[in-house]
């Protein structure tokens, strides 16, 4: 490889960090702060003068969460995939959703982002709104998914709190609202959750039927704000009585940023494809609620290719389709009360 063609490698990786860093940050004041150089040494970066060094890639890699694969030229269907390895320890999924939340909100902060997701099960971030939702989910995570032993022989009541796990996930929520996304759900996307809840009522896992109808109460306010969102083509939601949600900005004036597609074709896992500018990332569904993440060039423009050509064979029920959109979320409202009896009756 010659000094030109490493050069211009370098100015896409670096345009690359560009698209990630906040949009009141400047991108020689990050190359100084992350590799303890001087601004003149980074600005020759920069203009490509000085070639990144392996251990300066690797540190900016490991900072922005990004893979240098998307850059490099690599034999083709060669993809380079990272995860976190999860232990069995409430420590270990409490480092995973702050992993997450690093994830979303530099996303959030990237100039001109955007996300779309193919969705098997309701995507994560909007459990973590609903208090009484996301506490159920933290602890059906840990104790069926994770196997924690302290939860093992635990039954689920609802005045048991995860504090600190509802307070970070409500920041993973909050940084997801203010991303632009386009979703696409099928008639069984909703299920996963529906399911999880009986499962763990019909197991006796429930302390109490009110910690049941607790948390079902709290799927249904969920579902009814998310049929809202379609409704409105945003994210931000308004109260009935004018209020918004404590977790919204007071910027109800923004544009929409929210369309929802109903897939005819069954989804068999969830996808996110994030775009940050002109750089992209897939995160794949990996056990349950884990994910794995690439920055893979090649294969993020196939993801995108994929996704657009399952939403050409989707239904928009965002906007105006009222019709769809009435029929979706209430065969899903019939649900959600079908089990709410089911277990007021038990």
């Amino acid at each position: 490889m010659t000094t030109s063609e490493a050069s211009s490698i370098q100015a896409q990786f670096l345009r690359g960090i560009e698209d990630v860093i906040p949009a009141n940050t400047s991108l020689v004041s990050e190359l100084s702060d992350i590799l303890e150089i001087s601004n003149d040494s980074a600005y020759r970066r920069m203009r490509g003068e000085t070639l990144l060094n392996i251990y300066e890639i690797v540190k900016l890699c490991e900072h922005y969460q990004i893979s240098f694969d998307a850059f490099s030229k690599v034999k083709s269907g060669m993809v380079t995939f990272s995860y976190l390895p999860l232990e069995i320890s409430a420590e270990s999924f409490a480092e995973f959703l702050e992993i997450t939340r690093k994830q979303l909100v530099q996303l959030a902060s990237a100039k001109d982002s955007r996300m779309l997701l193919t969705c098997c099960e309701v995507p994560m971030y909007y459990h973590f709104n609903y208090p009484e939702l996301a506490n159920f989910v933290f602890f059906y995570w840990m104790r069926t998914v994770m196997n924690l032993p302290d939860l093992s022989k635990v039954k689920y009541d609802a005045d048991f709190r995860f504090d600190e796990l509802l307070a970070k996930g409500q920041t993973i929520y909050d940084a997801y609202i203010r991303i632009p996304s386009v979703e696409v759900w099928t008639n069984s996307t909703v299920g996963s959750i529906i399911k999880q809840i009986q499962f763990y009522w019909e197991a006796g896992i429930f302390e109490s039927k009110e910690d049941a109808l607790r948390v079902c109460a709290d799927l249904s306010k969920e579902i009814e704000d998310i049929e809202r969102m379609a409704e409105t083509e945003t994210k931000v939601l308004v109260s009935n009585d004018g209020e918004q949600p404590q977790s919204v900005e007071a910027d109800t004036q923004r544009p929409a940023n929210f369309k929802l597609f109903l897939s005819d074709i069954e989804i068999s896992n969830n996808g996110q494809l994030s775009n940050y500018g002109e750089l992209q990332a897939v995160s794949l569904g990996h056990f349950s609620f884990n994910a794995m993440h690439t920055n893979n060039d090649t294969y993020c423009k196939n993801t995108e290719q994929w996704l657009n050509n399952i939403i050409k064979k989707s239904t928009l029920i965002s906007g105006t389709s009222e019709k769809q959109r009435f029929q979706f979320f209430q065969n899903i409202n019939k649900q959600i009360d079908d089990l709410m009896k089911r277990i007021a009756e038990g």
